[in-house]
């Protein structure tokens, strides 16, 4: 079973680490991680076009300009469109394997962490449509996402998915759901989740983010004396085992 993740370099501390841990934490559990980068989503005959929409609806939205962490968040689905046509998984690369089997995904484009996308089921196919949807539904909703402009800095595939797929911010989130054969739960005992020090973490996949590094640093002095980055890194290699040292990581472009 195949699992893809996205890299792109934008001078992000760790990142070549943080791939090297997730390949072997995917590849122990018997999957089949692969590494895609900007030359996947550049085959993509939307891309220039994706690039310059993307752009726009972000300025029209915020008042600024989409950050270069802002469009890759984007660009990554482009990517994974142009794989074969099978199903498969995409995660975030702090995105780590705490159990989960190689089974076969549902047959809808399905979130596994509610309206964040650190961890995503689908097909070449469904991440297609995607990649026009973020243009599509983001143009018809203009007027309703610039009203939402001050619950965040950005609108990136997170706020996405956020503003247009939750009744919290959308009255008419799950017909377009339903509409766009999608599926988004959130299961923290088996699904996916944060890690966390003072329990069993249960969870399937953990999703050791920038945000839950920073919440651990403040509540356990385990990791008083590491930048958040490094906090991360300790925690990926405390969940899966010290990696050999001659291991390393084998993307297809990099």
């Amino acid at each position: 079973m195949k699992i893809y993740t996205y890299y792109e370099d934008i001078n992000h501390p760790n990142q070549e680490k943080m791939l090297q841990l997730w390949q072997t934490s995917w590849s122990n559990a018997g999957f089949d991680p692969i590494i895609l980068t900007k030359k996947d989503a550049q085959n993509h005959n939307f891309y220039e076009s994706f690039i310059e929409q993307i752009k726009k609806i972000h300025y029209e939205i915020m008042g600024g300009k989409i950050s270069s962490y802002g469009l890759s968040c984007y660009v990554r689905w482009l990517a994974y469109a142009t794989m074969p046509k099978e199903r498969f998984y995409v995660s975030d690369y702090d995105c780590i394997n705490n159990g989960l089997k190689t089974e076969e995904p549902c047959d809808k484009l399905h979130l596994m962490d509610g309206a964040c996308p650190c961890f995503v089921s689908g097909s070449s196919e469904q991440f297609d449509t995607l990649c026009y949807n973020f243009i599509t539904i983001s143009s018809d909703r203009i007027e309703d996402l610039k009203k939402l402009k001050e619950n965040s800095p950005c609108y990136h595939d997170q706020e996405f998915f956020d503003y247009n797929f939750t009744k919290r911010y959308n009255s008419q989130a799950n017909s377009l759901i339903e509409k766009n054969n999608m599926l988004i739960t959130r299961d923290r005992v088996n699904g996916v989740g944060p890690y966390e020090t003072n329990i069993v973490n249960t969870c399937k996949v953990l999703h050791i983010s920038h945000q839950n590094a920073t919440i651990l640093k403040e509540n356990d002095n385990t990791f008083k004396d590491y930048s958040v980055n490094e906090t991360r890194i300790k925690i990926m290699e405390q969940i899966i085992g010290e990696p050999k040292e001659n291991l390393k990581i084998n993307p297809r472009h990099i």
